[in-house]
């Protein structure tokens, strides 16, 4: 099944970051695609997957290059899913 390790971070924002860095270096690809209206952290490359600009980015950057955003469906509210 191959080597099997474990990482213990600090924070959600340190966690998906290293997960991105993870996955950047398993893929060998630096895109990464994140969902509009989501929250990904503090961190400089997780507010670079954070869609919302206000407050969370407001003066800081640059940010990562290669984050694509794809819209996300919200079925409770969306009429296409019978929502209001």
């Amino acid at each position: 099944d191959g080597d099997k390790r474990t990482a213990l971070f600090n924070s959600g924002s340190e966690a998906v970051e290293n997960a991105v860095k993870i996955a950047r270096t398993f893929t060998r690809k630096q895109a990464v695609v994140s969902f509009d209206h989501a929250y990904h952290g503090r961190t400089n490359l997780t507010m670079a997957l954070t869609a919302k600009s206000m407050p969370y980015k407001h003066g800081f950057g640059p940010f990562a290059p290669e984050i694509y955003r794809a819209p996300l469906s919200y079925p409770f509210r969306d009429a296409e899913f019978g929502g209001k």
